[in-house]
């Protein structure tokens, strides 16, 4: 477990500065910035490591600075939204230096990285007065990223110059210098005992454990000096009910509707019960009496 130090420099000033912990299982993550330097210091020896391990994921940079590579110590997000920012740092011979990578192939610097690829990278190349960022350099024949001038950029820029030799004094491209070794070879030089498969899948990190459930609201009002049951507690937080409200104003009454249609004939309903006699009459009043009769014949 290492302690590092980055600082974040553009041109004249340090805009940031965090801690890394090596190997604790929590990549320090931040946001990257343009036209900045990213030197890393190791606490321990006052320079910057010697060698890491570098991979692109996407747009983010992820970087180890142990030689095996099996965790991700730091993060930078949106590194590759630009390729105007390099990884520096101080060597022992107090001059700082670029990470430049171990095959010394421009395909392989940080910048240059294509999604996938995994690189170790070494302090090297020419030696640099101070740690801030410098910008691309230019001329009538190239335009290149200082950090791209050491050991295999070297070579490329050459090429470049002495295709036109009517804007270039350059001599011949020297030969090429032997490659070094993959960060693979180093972790094995270095005491790694696994297959280059099985290295690769170690970087990937294994997933972190699940961490403890937290303590109910309960649990705290308890360790905070609450003496009651949970029942207690829980029926401590209900409120009580509030008054009833006032009854609203009644609303004024509607217009009357129009009148229903007359609903049809109801069925004729059934005959009803004969009903009982009359008590009889009284008797009428005598007659007059009628007149006498004609008296008969002989």
């Amino acid at each position: 477990m290492k302690n590092i130090i980055l600082k974040v420099k553009d041109a004249v000033k340090t805009l940031a500065e965090h801690q890394i912990v090596t190997q604790d299982g929590k990549p320090t993550v931040i946001k990257a910035t343009n036209k900045v330097n990213y030197e890393l210091i190791d606490q321990a020896t006052g320079h910057a490591p010697d060698h890491i391990i570098t991979k692109r994921v996407g747009k983010d940079l992820l970087i180890s600075m142990e030689y095996q590579g099996q965790d991700n110590d730091l993060i930078i997000k949106g590194f590759y939204d630009s390729s105007d920012s390099a990884l520096v740092g101080l060597g022992e011979d107090r001059s700082y230096y670029y990470y430049i990578p171990d095959t010394g192939e421009v395909a392989d610097y940080v910048t240059e990285m294509q999604v996938g690829d995994i690189e170790g990278q070494a302090l090297g190349g020419d030696s640099q007065a101070t740690p801030w960022w410098v910008g691309a350099t230019q001329n009538e024949a190239i335009n290149v990223l200082p950090w791209l001038l050491g050991a295999g950029g070297l070579a490329a820029i050459g090429l470049a110059v002495g295709s036109d030799d009517s804007k270039s004094n350059t001599g011949p491209v020297g030969q090429n210098g032997t490659n070094g070794k993959s960060a693979y070879e180093l972790a094995v030089d270095n005491g790694y005992e696994g297959t280059s498969e099985q290295w690769l899948e170690a970087l990937n990190g294994k997933d972190g454990e699940d961490g403890t459930d937290g303590k109910s609201a309960y649990k705290l009002v308890v360790d905070n000096g609450y003496k009651g049951t949970e029942e207690e507690w829980l029926d401590s937080v209900t409120g009580q009910d509030g008054a009833d409200g006032t009854d609203g104003v009644d609303g004024e009454d509607g217009a009357t509707g129009p009148a229903g249609e007359d609903g049809e004939d109801g069925a004729t309903g059934e005959d009803g019960t004969d009903g009982q006699d009359g008590a009889d009459g009284n008797d009428g009043a005598d007659g007059v009496n009628g007149q006498d009769g004609a008296d008969g014949n002989d």
